[in-house]
């Protein structure tokens, strides 16, 4: 990510500049030609339209260099920045270029055989300078008219985006005379130069800087470099040497300006986006680069984003083979830690350790693959603490990887989570910092839950949950009824090849190649049609397994389906599905 120390100026030309081109050389041409047109030469003659076409082209000589000489001063030395300079090279130019048109245009009349008196040459020479005055004058004002139009709408939409951030920051206000009195009270509490004062410190200076400043302008790059490793500290007491940063910025940028926090927002969102693990530290870097440029830099192992949920019936049946799983109990309680904060994960396990008796910590992750490596290659744990933002995606990745049939306390900083992890195996939801107290109520529930699966119940119950989803299966769509003609035809699943949406209408082809029109949107038949027998191809298509002909391999490692019947247009199925797409073939 690059962020502009010294700013060029990239003007572009106003449409009007080129419309008025077009519609201005012949209209001065043809006013030129009126001015300098010889008494003795007719109108409308062949030698008027001569004289005509002559003084169009050296108009346009005129106005094409005007034009040329502004633009490029406009985008190298724009008015509200360098006026002076502006002014000091458009005259010199102007001049300059003039004269040169000048004499080109009166050799070109002295070869002719016209004849030039000084009164001519006089005369010449000051409609010339009006002429040249008159077009870098319109050009000036017309770049000035679109600048201050551009500016403008830029301001408006300022204005709106400057209103909302105040009413978000309004909304989010913390007092700081409350929080910084409160940082001041935890430093009493813990010793002077130890590692939590140095937090507090560290934190403190933070907030102040982004909560008491009400400008969100303009900063020195000595001051955002100041912030960045204060936000950076703070960061490294949860991923240890895990998160490197190297500044290198020579001290004569120090006072260059830029935007406030612009620097910390994008490491904060380096840190956001990437793998943070024992296996793969992130190195951030920011340099200055080429004396124009400053650059935050990282190394790119972006963190892997949520798949698709999996079938309700799954998650259910999955929900009671890990229900009847944890009920075969010791007297140990095996628990598993999946924390990608090693300072949290300690916090953690010194809390559950105070709390519960006879407990084995069997392992402490901090990510989706090693702990989906380590349920292929281990017993399931009587109980999982889990943390929803892991250092290389989000936790729910894990239970589309393996089969999990253990109980899931989720801990995490994030309470949007809460309805997505009650989907799967949660039997708690506890929010970062925990609380004691939850904690032992949420390891409560656990061992009451454990409980009711006594020896004495596991047959009723068991049967009873097993009853209870074979009486909640999805059901999905085994028929349709369709228009053909005048009248209504009921078509069968079973006699059904693929859906596909063709000119805004989606319609049914079966294996016999008949085509109806269907009343729905493929969005909603995906999700009426039964997983097993359908899949969602493509954008445009719904396959059944039964229609595929042959499978080729295409380009970019996307996948081309032949379908019987052979459809109009090609089924080409993504990169991004093809594993999903092998993996419903082979279910």
């Amino acid at each position: 990510m690059k962020n502009k120390a010294i700013q060029k100026n990239t003007y572009k030309e106003p449409r009007a500049s080129k419309r008025s081109t077009y519609i201005g050389i012949p209209i001065l041409g043809i006013i030129t030609t009126l001015i300098f047109l010889d008494k003795d030469i007719q109108y409308f003659s062949i030698e008027f339209f001569v004289h005509i076409i002559f003084a169009t082209i050296i108009t346009s000589f005129y106005w094409l260099t005007c034009r040329w000489i502004v633009i490029k001063l406009w985008q190298k030395y724009p008015w509200h920045l360098k006026p002076l300079k502006h002014i000091l090279i458009e005259v010199p130019s102007l001049l300059l270029s003039s004269t040169i048109i000048t004499l080109l245009s009166w050799l070109a009349l002295y070869f002719s055989g016209k004849e030039m008196n000084w009164d001519t040459i006089n005369f010449n020479i000051t409609i010339i300078i009006l002429l040249v005055f008159f077009l870098s004058t319109y050009h000036e004002a017309l770049y000035f008219y679109y600048q201050w139009k551009e500016n403008f709408n830029k301001s408006a939409v300022l204005e709106k985006e400057n209103m909302e951030a105040r009413y978000e920051r309004l909304k989010n206000q913390v007092n700081p005379h409350f929080l910084f009195n409160s940082l001041n009270t935890l430093l009493t509490m813990v010793k002077e130069n130890s590692e939590p004062s140095r937090y507090i410190h560290n934190l403190s200076d933070f907030l102040r800087y982004s909560l008491q400043d009400e400008d969100l302008g303009i900063k020195t790059l000595n001051d955002e470099i100041n912030i960045v490793n204060n936000y950076c500290f703070l960061q490294k007491s949860r991923f240890g040497d895990n998160l490197l940063l190297n500044i290198d910025v020579p001290e004569e940028f120090g006072n260059y300006a830029l935007p406030k926090l612009s620097l910390q927002m994008l490491v904060e969102n380096a840190i956001k986006h990437n793998i943070i693990s024992d296996e793969k530290p992130l190195h951030i870097r920011i340099y200055i680069k080429n004396g124009e440029y400053i650059v935050v830099e990282n190394n790119l192992q972006k963190r892997i984003e949520e798949k698709s949920t999996r079938n309700p019936y799954s998650r259910k049946k999955q929900y009671i083979h890990r229900r009847i799983a944890f009920a075969n109990n010791n007297n140990t309680m095996n628990i598993l830690i999946v924390e990608d904060e090693k300072l949290a994960a300690q916090r953690l396990i010194s809390l559950i350790k105070e709390i519960g008796q006879d407990v084995d910590i069997i392992g402490t992750l901090d990510s989706v693959d090693r702990t989906v490596s380590w349920f292929k290659g281990n017993k399931a744990p009587d109980l999982i603490f889990l943390d929803i933002q892991l250092s290389d995606g989000l936790c729910f990745n894990i239970f589309k990887e393996v089969e999990v049939n253990s109980p899931v306390i989720f801990t995490t900083a994030y309470d949007e989570y809460a309805l997505k992890a009650f989907e799967v195996n949660s039997i708690d939801y506890l929010l970062k910092p925990i609380k004691v107290e939850k904690l032992r109520q949420a390891l409560e529930k656990y061992k009451k839950l454990k409980s009711s699966f006594s020896s004495s119940q596991m047959n009723f119950d068991a049967q009873k949950l097993i009853g209870y989803i074979r009486g909640t299966k999805p059901e999905y769509t085994t028929r349709f009824l369709v228009n053909k003609g005048s009248s209504l035809v009921i078509v069968d699943i079973n006699d059904i090849a693929y859906f596909h949406a063709e000119d805004k209408m989606v319609f049914i082809t079966t294996f016999d190649n008949k085509k109806y029109p269907v009343n729905n949107i493929l969005d909603k038949l995906e999700k009426s049609l039964d997983p097993k027998m359908f899949f969602r191809a493509a954008r445009h298509f719904i396959v059944a397994a039964k229609a595929i002909n042959k499978i080729h391999n295409y380009f970019n490692y996307k996948l081309k389906l032949d379908l019987q019947p052979s459809p109009e247009s090609d089924v080409i199925v993504s990169k991004a599905r093809v594993g999903d797409f092998k993996g419903w073939l082979t279910r």
